[in-house]
């Protein structure tokens, strides 16, 4: 929609509720009149996205909802007057059983509003009107008439599958790789001239692969540090998923990787004793790292910790909020 009286084009923004890199050098066009999300609330656009038309289900450290797409669902089941496109109820499904890990209670992300939402779109969706994917819907009898449902573990496996084929992440460069799924973040960090705190930006990126195959990759370090520098960031965390090949079960990494300039042990070390973390409860357990990474003399520029995540629970979610938290207490530290 288009604000002609101020010539501003009016945005939603649906699972963030913040402007990503991009759509900030266009900020002065756009007017945020809405937002469906379920991460930490930051606060901006407040003048002009307020009741009813912001929507951000976060309290306490968590999320109140497995997926955005739920959001979305509770929206849709609000105003629509008839049956659901079965493109749109494909999507939406799709999405929560992905974010939710097929409404897996044992991972703790499902939440009893993804569960009734799946719910309404299983029923209220038109499944005969078309099958986008023929292969997760079973033709059934009932009474002599024909009719499809949805076989949701099926068309949970064929999505995850294919988000955690190895040999998609095996073939991306570094640079895509890390850049794939990235968000950013900001912490309170030294005092300007003025004497008030300023804003510094750090990244959280989730790679959906071990974390030791990764940073055996050509070019770990040059390219990690290229990222790094092109995002104006001195620290990254990156967030490692993805099902053993041995046991089947998914697991959880998390590595710390910063420039030389920055005290990183010394911010490790703060982190594990941290409130912070001991709210998010990580659970880590401190890895070995490559000999590339650890060892060699021309590798230098870049400081990396690898850690198994043994609560393989909390996501980006619980991790980036709580790095803010604690790189804010450490800065404070440090001036």
């Amino acid at each position: 929609r288009e604000d002609k009286a101020k010539q501003r084009v009016n945005i939603t923004l649906v699972d963030q509720n913040t402007l990503n890199h991009r759509l900030k050098a266009f900020a002065d066009d756009l007017a945020i009149v809405e937002i469906v999300d379920h991460h930490k609330d930051m606060g901006k656009f407040q003048k002009t996205c307020f009741g009813n038309d912001r929507t951000v289900a976060f309290s306490r450290s968590r999320a109140l909802v497995a997926s955005a797409c739920t959001l979305v669902a509770e929206r849709l089941k609000r105003v629509a007057s008839g049956r659901y496109p079965s493109v749109i109820g494909a999507l939406l499904l799709g999405v929560i059983l992905m974010d939710s890990v097929n409404l897996d209670q044992s991972i703790g992300k499902v939440t009893q509003r993804d569960r009734d939402a799946v719910t309404d779109i299983l029923s209220k969706t038109d499944w005969e009107e078309g099958v986008p994917l023929s292969n997760i819907y079973i033709n059934a009898e009932d009474g002599g008439n024909n009719h499809y449902y949805v076989d949701t573990k099926a068309y949970f496996e064929i999505l995850q599958n294919a988000k955690y084929e190895p040999s998609f992440w095996d073939t991306l460069s570094v640079t895509k790789a890390l850049g794939y799924d990235a968000k950013y973040f900001f912490y309170s960090s030294h005092l300007n001239t003025d004497g008030y705190s300023t804003k510094t930006k750090f990244g959280v990126a989730a790679v959906l692969m071990p974390g030791v195959k990764f940073m055996e990759k050509d070019g770990f370090v040059s390219e990690t540090l290229s990222f790094m520098r092109s995002e104006q960031i001195s620290f990254l965390s990156i967030m490692f998923a993805f099902y053993d090949d041995t046991t089947g079960l998914f697991r959880r990494e998390l590595s710390f990787c910063s420039e030389e300039s920055f005290p990183l042990e010394d911010f490790v070390t703060s982190v594990v004793v941290s409130t912070h973390y001991q709210e998010v409860n990580l659970q880590l357990k401190k890895m070995e790292l490559p000999g590339r990474v650890a060892f060699e003399d021309d590798q230098k520029g870049l400081k990396a910790f690898l850690f198994l995540q043994e609560n393989v629970q909390p996501s980006r979610k619980q991790i980036g909020p709580m790095l803010e938290k604690q790189l804010s207490s450490f800065a404070s530290v440090m001036l």
